[in-house]
């Protein structure tokens, strides 16, 4: 039911004089007569008599006025409801790369959820680009990845920073030390790389290839924690994001390795869909990420970017 009727049969009810009403409304006398016509042909019976020029309410328009006052009242508390919410709430379904939520993302979570408590996160982990479309479909509100530049024209970016990739060992590997060891020496010990779609193998795989070798790895594992755990167990060399030691219950018994070679840089993202509406919940998790209390512990020099 068209509630412009309805705000025009309460104003005639009132006024019992058409065109009254297009002078408070701003309607031609002919719009009102259309409306009130087509809402008593909606409900199937009169709601004024109209004789000699003037009109009065029939039983049944008297009888109706409560209703399309509850209506039209209803109506407004229903674009009130936003407005109205003190504390958000709701869901919000979250995608981020393994190498984040292993490295740092727990306590921005706790905090995150002390201060939120009714709004529920679900994360989803994968690689950059599966959760990219994810967020493209409307499957994710929000997604933290790593991605060379940003291109999507539907994306909004909140913030974003610089990651380095740089080359683990153990400390108990002979390799770990001061010396800096060529790029080829580094592909010939036993690697163990995130699998080959992801975006740090096709990184290692493209610096290999400008120096004109090639990238053999020993074991190709999806799951970063398990890469660091096996890392620092003295199984092999790594090549993953520098924060990845951070919060790392290993990060102890791992190593740097100094490469003599122009290692890639990335940016970590964080961003949204901006076709899809942004729930007060998601705003109030945009904004946590934007105060910086989000993804914690990286050192200033690699502090995030919040973008306008």
């Amino acid at each position: 039911m068209d509630t412009t009727l309805l705000r025009t049969f309460v104003k005639a009810s009132e006024l019992k004089n058409f065109f009254k009403v297009s002078q408070e409304l701003g309607y031609a006398p002919s719009t009102i007569t259309s409306q009130i016509k087509n809402l008593e042909k909606e409900l199937g019976y009169p709601l004024f008599d109209r004789v000699d020029n003037k009109v009065k309410l029939t039983a049944y328009g008297d009888a109706f006025i409560p209703y399309a006052k509850q209506v039209l009242n209803l109506v407004e508390e229903s674009k009130n409801l936003y407005k109205n919410s003190r504390t958000p709430e709701g869901s919000i379904h979250l995608g981020a790369i393994g190498s984040v939520v292993n490295s740092y993302l727990e306590r921005g979570l706790t905090a995150f959820s002390k201060r939120y408590p009714k709004i529920h996160l679900n994360i989803r982990e994968g690689n950059s680009m599966p959760l990219f479309e994810m967020l493209k479909l409307g499957d994710c509100d929000l997604v933290i990845c790593i991605n060379d530049s940003f291109r999507d024209p539907d994306f909004k970016l909140v913030a974003q920073r610089p990651v380095r990739l740089v080359f683990f060992a153990s400390n108990s590997s002979e390799l770990a030390g001061t010396r800096t060891y060529s790029l080829k020496e580094i592909l010939s010990q036993p690697l163990i790389l995130s699998e080959y779609r992801g975006i740090y193998r096709r990184r290692l795989d493209a610096l290999a290839q400008k120096q004109h070798l090639s990238v053999d790895p020993l074991i190709g594992v999806e799951d970063i924690h398990l890469i660091m755990e096996l890392v620092a167990k003295g199984l092999g060399v790594t090549f993953l994001p520098e924060y990845c030691l951070l919060h790392n219950k290993d990060s102890d018994k791992l190593s740097i390795l100094d490469v003599d070679a122009e290692l890639p840089k990335l940016n970590l993202q964080v961003c949204y869909n901006q076709k899809k509406w942004v729930s007060p919940a998601l705003e109030a998790l945009i904004s946590f990420i934007e105060q910086g209390d989000f993804l914690t512990g990286l050192s200033s020099s690699t502090s995030f970017e919040t973008l306008p």
